[in-house]
């Protein structure tokens, strides 16, 4: 009969001595309840106060803040109207110089109103008296405006203004002189005609006298002839088409 070992198991390991006492955790809040709502309201009031003190340290800056940019405001307001009095100081002694300015204006003004229908009757009557050719002599010389009733010499009242050849007449040239023919007499009135600013040139008599003929002719003022003097950019002024070989006074013949 066969006989098997078997090994015994170890022996399990003996807790170790206690001396028989076991500790259990035990934890227990024994602080009454109002020493811990006493303490939760204390946190809470702490919190509001920090928050309070918080709120008004805002305050006081934004109320700094505006302070300053207020004080700033005031102290530019103060230099701007310093800096306007003096300028009206300054003003006050150029108060001659503007007024003076003023008054030039006005006269401008008038000098246009007045000027608008001014003629260079310096450059006219010398066109006039250099156009007459040959054997032509000139006695007078009148002129008249309708607009501004401008006149020089003696001549008519002033004419009604019209249209001629598409140019409005303005005023009226009345000559009278003494010539050797009759066709001298046309031939200078033909050439007035010619006259930038001169048309409608028309001989109203010729009387003869001798070997001499005396005439009397007359001839329109256009637009054309107005200087433009204080009134705008001037007009070119009158210039012939055809140069004269003669010249007499405006007031007597030679």
């Amino acid at each position: 009969m066969a006989t098997t070992l078997v090994h015994e198991p170890p022996a399990a390991a003996k807790p170790p001595a206690t001396d028989g006492l076991r500790f259990v955790a035990i934890r227990a809040n024994l602080l009454p309840d109002e020493i811990v709502s006493a303490r939760q309201l204390e946190v809470v009031r702490k919190q509001v106060v920090l928050g309070l003190v918080l709120v008004v340290g805002l305050l006081i800056g934004w109320f700094g803040l505006s302070w300053w940019q207020t004080t700033l405001a005031h102290g530019d307001l103060d230099d701007a109207q310093h800096q306007a009095a003096a300028l009206e100081q300054q003003q006050s002694a150029f108060a001659p110089l503007v007024a003076a300015q003023v008054e030039a204006s006005g006269i401008r003004t008038q000098l246009h109103t007045l000027m608008a229908a001014d003629v260079p009757w310096k450059t006219v009557i010398g066109e006039v008296r250099s156009h007459a050719p040959g054997g032509v002599a000139l006695n007078s010389i009148a002129a008249s405006i309708s607009a501004g009733n401008t006149t020089v010499g003696a001549g008519p009242a002033p004419v009604t203004p019209l249209s001629v050849n598409g140019t409005v007449v303005v005023g009226q040239i009345t000559v009278t002189g003494r010539a050797n023919t009759k066709n001298a007499v046309a031939a200078y009135a033909d050439s007035l005609n010619r006259v930038h600013g001169l048309t409608g040139s028309l001989i109203t008599s010729v009387t003869a006298q001798g070997d001499a003929v005396t005439f009397t002719l007359n001839v329109a003022v256009t637009t054309d002839a107005l200087g433009g003097r204080f009134g705008g950019p001037a007009t070119p002024a009158i210039t012939s088409t055809t140069p004269g070989n003669a010249s007499s006074s405006s007031t007597g013949g030679n």
